[in-house]
């Protein structure tokens, strides 16, 4: 909830308090999108962090339009919670953006950048990106998060759980190293109360790739089989029956993990 309420407080500063603020699904002029480049649902960046995120463009003209032309005449800034204000020209994006090429009539180009080579974080909260183009302007929300929320922000919100690196969990009992999880175990038992938020989530964690997908396929493991893991292992619990391929053995784990929950008084 308290993300929705600097989300709505950012919007009117960006906005101005007559104007009705854009939601997320309305944003997008039909000529202009952003997407995250990589493993994220929506884009959340740390505080000197990275996120990658792709500035999608579709020439409406009749002419071909070069990249230098367009980004040339381009202006993107990053409004935070606060109402400080950062700008930088397009032009910016031919120094660091990567696949930047030309439009021709109809077609479209993406230009893929890791948005911190364009901006600096240090407000946590939700931001507003706005992209003016020659094509029009469009806004989107940057969220910016540091510690624990940023982790439970991640586990609620990825599209793809490979950084989590709990996907061999069930084969070999393996969290990857440097992965997300292994990022929550170190926080301890002040991770238990977050973690325990999510043991009703049947979100499924999917996984690319090749032999990762298979392995993901097989398990299909959901968000509070990946809660529950990482609760065990905070605990010093014994539980196998989280490395099962069978959901509802899983299930029985996860109640096992809810007991040793309320019995330590958590």
């Amino acid at each position: 909830m308290r993300f929705v309420l600097l989300f709505l407080m950012l919007l009117g500063v960006a906005c101005g308090a007559e104007e009705a603020p854009p939601t997320e699904e309305l944003i997008s002029d039909e000529d202009l999108s952003i997407s995250p480049w990589h493993w994220h649902s929506t884009p959340v960046i740390e505080p000197g962090g990275s996120l990658w995120l792709g500035f999608t463009a579709t020439n409406p003209t009749l002419e071909t339009v070069t990249g230098g032309d367009f980004w040339g005449k381009s202006t993107l800034t990053l409004i935070s919670l606060s109402g400080a204000t950062q700008t930088v020209p397009g032009a910016r994006m031919l120094e660091v953006g990567d696949y930047i090429g030309d439009m021709e009539p109809g077609a479209g180009d993406t230009a893929v950048v890791k948005i911190e080579d364009l901006f600096s974080f240090t407000e946590t909260g939700p931001h507003v990106l706005r992209w003016e183009t020659p094509f029009g302007v469009m806004d989107y929300i940057v969220m910016v998060l540091d510690g624990l929320d940023y982790l439970y922000y991640r586990l609620e919100n990825d599209v793809v759980y490979n950084e989590w690196g709990l996907y061999l969990y069930g084969m070999d009992g393996v969290f990857l190293s440097n992965s997300l999880a292994t990022r929550v175990l170190a926080f301890g038992e002040e991770a238990i109360d977050g973690l325990a938020a999510f043991l009703d989530s049947e979100k499924e964690c999917s996984i690319e790739g090749s032999e990762e997908a298979t392995i993901g396929s097989m398990y299909e493991h959901r968000v509070k089989d990946y809660a529950a893991i990482m609760l065990a292992v905070i605990l010093g619990a014994h539980v196998p029956e989280l490395r099962s391929m069978d959901p509802a053995e899983r299930d029985a784990g996860v109640e096992k993990v809810r007991l040793l929950l309320t019995e330590g008084g958590y």
